[in-house]
């Protein structure tokens, strides 16, 4: 993950540059950062100038995922400079994205929190239930993919 000294010195270069004051103020706190990062593992952040552009790419994806590189590679405009964004849709993005922040949190927070008993007893539930067990498997399936 970029590190709030390396994402202020990118914000020029970013194609969402301080454009979702909410989100960004989650993303000041440690443990937003450390939510994105333990969700976003897997994938290459690295590609992005920032870490709202890379949540804003791999949540929003399709067009808008495809308008950040074409801004890098300085063959479109930055997001609040692109015609087709307006007002209502950066503020309802900014929404959304807190939303991803504040779920990454939470759920992030649920397993770390829980203590090897109530895991224990989670898992023998598993165990015993044919629909939790399938359930669990479709989950790891999910977050392996």
């Amino acid at each position: 993950m970029l590190s709030l000294s390396l994402r202020t010195a990118c914000l020029p270069l970013s194609a969402t540059a301080t454009i979702f004051p909410a989100a960004e103020e989650l993303l000041e706190k440690t443990e937003f950062q450390k939510s994105v990062e333990h969700f976003a593992s897997r994938k290459n952040m690295g590609r992005y100038n920032s870490t709202m552009d890379f949540l804003f790419g791999e949540l929003m994806q399709g067009k808008w995922k495809a308008a950040i590189f074409r801004f890098y590679n300085d063959e479109g405009p930055k997001l609040i400079d692109d015609p087709r964004t307006t007002t209502r849709m950066v503020s309802d993005w900014d929404k959304q994205i807190v939303t991803a922040l504040k779920t990454a949190w939470w759920y992030m927070d649920q397993t770390r929190t829980q203590s090897w008993s109530s895991f224990h007893v989670c898992w023998r539930d598993v165990l015993a239930s044919p629909v939790l067990n399938a359930a669990v498997n479709r989950c790891a399936v999910q977050l392996a993919t």
